[in-house]
């Protein structure tokens, strides 16, 4: 198992030169043919299907996406308010200010995974059918970072500009406030109930008090510049000298950025959206009046693989600092729960925008204010004057 034969060509000083490395890994059968069938499964059946079962919720309407947000009045009914012409452009052009930029951030997020997903491919080919390629220490090191620690490679060149373009793109967007349901509100008084019912309707997290939207903003910008320093700064093999500090850079900004990206998808789902406690119920969640949807729970599953995943590499990952390794087939397992977790993680702000995409904003902008307003049980001041 493992690495056999290696010979290595020495340069005019002695020292190993990877232009010369001429060395043939003799990998056992079943590491690649795993491998292989790995990847297939995960790009041709498990995203489509993915994409497919999603489709098929969003067709169902308002069963699985939760319109029952606000409770529904007739638009004959007695209580109904009026408003001014005014009033009822004014909301419809924040209705659709929001469709927009949440459409925006949607698309961007699609491409954004799209591209970290096959910027991927190129590598997993290198370490999965062509082991003779990958890097010297690979068995010791098994990361994404390692085989495509040199931009002078082309899987090497590639996963840069992938990981680099999918950063900008989310930074790009700010996700967080458009495709993520908001938080709980406080309520009570008038300002705050108006408040409250106007960020239920319209799902943006721009209406939430200071708090909630400083930390979705954080959210969106700092796992991403984290990023963005692990796509220029490569992680070198035998770094020495001030090349330390590359390696530094690289190895505090990868782990640190999928850490808090991951931590924010989980405490958004439960502290935001209750999603794992009423994961396999069909109540009611409290404050919100209505079940999860199961776009929620498929958020769910996909946040639980990604930490599965993570959690595999992480353990590999450990016994590879302490454990000299020889085993090509421990190596690829580190290498694909990276790789996996990673994909699955900028996944997640596609899942919640189909979420927030197939709620409302299909639907026209003025349609979906006047809906809005035929459902007020407050006060609405409309030109200095209250119409009760």
């Amino acid at each position: 198992m493992g690495l056999e034969s290696r010979a290595f060509v020495s340069n005019e000083s002695g020292s190993e030169s990877d232009e010369t490395i001429d060395r043939e890994r003799k990998v056992e059968p079943y590491p690649r043919t795993a491998s292989g069938c790995l990847v297939f499964v995960f790009l041709f059946l498990v995203v489509p299907s993915s994409v497919l079962f999603v489709k098929s919720l969003a067709a169902e309407g308002a069963e699985c996406s939760g319109y029952a947000w606000i409770p529904d009045k007739s638009e004959t009914d007695a209580d109904a308010k009026s408003v001014t012409a005014s009033g009822f452009a004014s909301f419809s052009i924040v209705v659709a200010l929001r469709n927009t930029y949440a459409l925006t951030a949607f698309l961007l997020s699609i491409v954004s995974a799209i591209t970290v997903a096959l910027g991927t491919i190129p590598a997993t080919i290198v370490v999965a059918w062509s082991p003779e390629m990958a890097e010297v220490d690979f068995e010791q090191k098994g990361t994404l970072s390692n085989t495509t620690q040199k931009a002078e490679k082309p899987h090497g060149r590639l996963w840069a500009v992938a990981l680099f373009t999918a950063s900008m793109l989310k930074l790009n967007s700010m996700y967080t406030l458009w495709l993520y349901r908001p938080w709980l509100q406080p309520t009570g008084e008038f300002v705050a109930g108006a408040q409250f019912h106007t960020i239920d309707y319209v799902r943006t997290n721009i209406l939430s008090h200071l708090a909630p939207r400083a930390v979705s903003t954080v959210w969106a910008i700092l796992p991403h510049v984290g990023f963005l320093f692990t796509a220029v700064v490569p992680s070198l093999s035998g770094a020495h000298g001030y090349q330390t500090i590359l390696l530094g850079v690289h190895n505090v900004c990868a782990p640190i950025s999928m850490l808090f990206l991951m931590a924010m998808e989980t405490i958004q789902l439960q502290c935001g959206e209750q999603a794992f406690s009423y994961f396999s119920s069909d109540d009611n969640v409290p404050g919100f009046n209505e079940p999860l949807c199961d776009f929620q729970r498929l958020r769910v599953i996909t946040v639980v693989a990604a930490w599965i995943s993570g959690l595999v590499f992480v353990s590999v990952q450990g016994y590879l600092a302490f454990v000299p390794n020889k085993s090509y087939t421990l190596a690829l397992v580190s290498y694909f729960g990276e790789v996996i977790g990673l994909i699955l993680a900028f996944w997640l702000p596609v899942l919640a925008g189909l979420d927030i995409i197939f709620w409302n904003s299909t639907q026209p902008a003025a349609y979906t204010a006047a809906k809005f307003m035929s459902t007020f049980d407050f006060p609405i001041m409309v030109a200095d004057k209250c119409h009760s």
